[in-house]
């Protein structure tokens, strides 16, 4: 059964913040804090969103894995 529209895009929206929240997580590694906050918050992640991950609390699995994934790689 097909979701109605506005689900789908929600979903992706959902996806496409993990997306952005994950990569601001590996530039805040690479290039400092200062940088992530400027991407995200030039990619309209929520204030709340922006300040949870850059301080670390409530790192999901996801995210901790692909940051130690990268640092495996170095």
């Amino acid at each position: 059964m097909n979701r109605p529209p506005t689900e789908r895009r929600t979903t992706l929206d959902a996806r496409n913040t993990s997306a952005i929240v994950r990569r601001g997580l590996l530039m805040q590694r690479d290039t400092g804090t200062v940088s992530a906050l400027e991407y995200l918050k030039a990619h309209a992640v929520e204030t709340a969103v922006i300040q949870r991950v850059l301080s670390g609390q409530s790192l999901r699995e996801e995210d901790a894995q692909a940051l130690d994934l990268v640092a495996d790689e170095a």
